[in-house]
């Protein structure tokens, strides 16, 4: 299981035995990181192998990278990754040179002054007040691939692991296996506040609307070369996980006061997000938002909405059978509503 949240490093819980769990920061293989350096700026190892010092020609470093990932490329064919482990100035940081994907020792290949080098895309300590560039605000599993979204330097990006190697982002090479990353250009600043995995597409749910991300061929997956990112609608998402009832998603609009459903509409050949509180609309708004969503599959296909007043509001729903009813529970009353 991996945890997110935009002001902490992500973690994993693990289930080590029957009744036993580990929870630990991940440890992140050859990436993310952000664009090349293409400025003058140079840094300069004290070691190529182990344990080595970062002298950059340039004030760059501050306490919060401690704990972050950077690049550094010898030449075209050499290259190695440094685990900043301790912050002595701006411009003096120790760190450790990573194991490479395969598990062989980490070489940067030299101890000359290199202006080609990365810093990692996420870093800062855990706490708000202090951070830096953030970390990932939003997480799921697709095809194979470990997906992170929405940093603070980058909210409308999303990075995707190699195959098969959740941990790993190495994207060295193109080919189809290998991690990329992705930022959804849109003529706002759309940030990605969930992720979920449908039958042939990434969802997205944006502040400014849904979006959808697939390789275009519903017989391939999304690769480094072979992705395109659809606007679905314009209605914006909460920070809300959503949920699904078939091939039918919910979730809770931007203003946390209604409850969409996307699904496909064969007739425009596009998604098309309907809005679930139409005849209800007292149901969420009563309670002025919502702060969690859940579903129930049996006896009936349920979507519970907690309101923050604490009252239930439940939609029971079978898009099938076109069926649709709300209904809603104020907890310690009984059939008489008296509470007794």
């Amino acid at each position: 299981l991996y945890i997110v949240h935009p002001n902490y490093h992500p973690r994993k819980l693990t289930r080590t035995s029957a009744t036993a769990f580990a929870l630990t920061k991940v440890p992140f293989v050859r990436g993310p990181f952000l664009d090349d350096n293409i400025t003058g700026v140079t840094i300069t190892p004290s070691s190529a192998t182990g344990a080595t010092t970062l002298t950059p020609s340039s004030a760059i470093f501050n306490a919060n990278h401690v704990g972050s990932y950077w690049k550094i490329r010898h030449d075209a064919s050499n290259s190695a990754v440094v685990k900043i482990t301790g912050f002595t100035s701006t411009t003096v940081v120790t760190g450790t040179v990573q194991a490479e994907p395969d598990g062989t020792s980490g070489n940067i290949g030299g101890t000359s002054a290199y202006t080609t080098w990365a810093e990692g895309a996420f870093s800062g300590l855990d706490t708000a007040a202090t951070r830096e560039k953030g970390f990932p605000g939003a997480v799921a599993f697709h095809e194979q691939r470990l997906y992170y979204a929405n940093s603070l330097e980058e909210p409308q990006k999303f990075w995707a692991s190699y195959i098969g190697a959740y941990d790993s982002f190495d994207n060295t090479l193109t080919t189809a296996n290998y991690a990329f990353n992705f930022e959804v250009a849109t003529e706002q600043r759309n940030e990605i506040k969930w992720l979920s995995s449908g039958n042939r597409v990434l969802n997205l749910g944006t502040t400014g609307g849904t979006f959808s991300a697939s390789s275009g061929d519903t017989s391939a997956p999304i690769s480094p070369t072979n992705i395109m990112v659809n606007r679905d609608t314009n209605y914006g998402c909460a920070a809300l996980l959503p949920k699904r009832i078939s091939s039918f998603l919910y979730y809770i609009q931007r203003d946390f006061q209604k409850l969409r459903e996307l699904s496909f509409n064969f007739d425009i050949d596009s998604e098309i997000s309907s809005d679930m509180t139409l005849l209800a609309e007292h149901i969420l708004k009563d309670g002025t938002s919502i702060v969690d969503i859940a579903h129930q599959q049996s006896p009936n296909d349920r979507i519970w909405c907690v309101r923050n007043d604490g009252q239930l509001a439940v939609l029971t729903r079978n898009p099938e059978q076109e069926v649709m009813g709300w209904c809603r529970i104020i907890a310690g009353e009984d059939a008489s509503g008296d509470g007794e």
